[in-house]
């Protein structure tokens, strides 16, 4: 990931954090989409080889440490354990960031064309692809 892909990730958070515009639904490719017979109720490990980040935050009530194992970015609150799962991406998340509200996460893919990927944390939802 480069510095300017991190930088452009940064701005396009500070622009959200600061407008609140309409919410566009992106359709998920193929590749990407979860599999409907199965539902992930639990990740356990860490592996901060790839993505070094482990961040804690709070939103709202909830009080969560958020990391990335793969290509899916996790959520857990430190007080019930339970996990929310941000899936989308199709590499290796190598970064990610928190806005200064909580209210939205950035990630990055590592790969031959990475992408940045917007989530809106209450409803989970990927808002905006760089």
């Amino acid at each position: 990931m480069r510095e300017s892909d991190l930088l452009q990730a940064q701005e396009a958070l500070q622009t959200l954090s600061n407008n609140k515009y309409s919410k566009e639904s992106i359709t998920k490719s193929e590749k990407v989409k979860q599999d409907p017979i199965l539902e992930l109720e639990h990740i356990i490990g860490y592996n901060g080889q790839s993505c070094k980040d482990l961040q804690w935050s709070k939103f709202g009530d909830e009080k969560a440490i958020i990391f990335s194992t793969g290509g899916t970015l996790v959520s857990m609150d430190i007080k019930t354990n339970k996990q929310r799962f941000f899936f989308g991406h199709s590499e290796s998340i190598c970064c990610f960031c928190v806005s200064s509200d909580g209210q939205y996460i950035a990630s990055g893919q590592e790969g031959e064309n990475p992408i940045i990927r917007i989530w809106d944390y209450d409803s989970g939802a990927c808002i905006r692809i760089i």
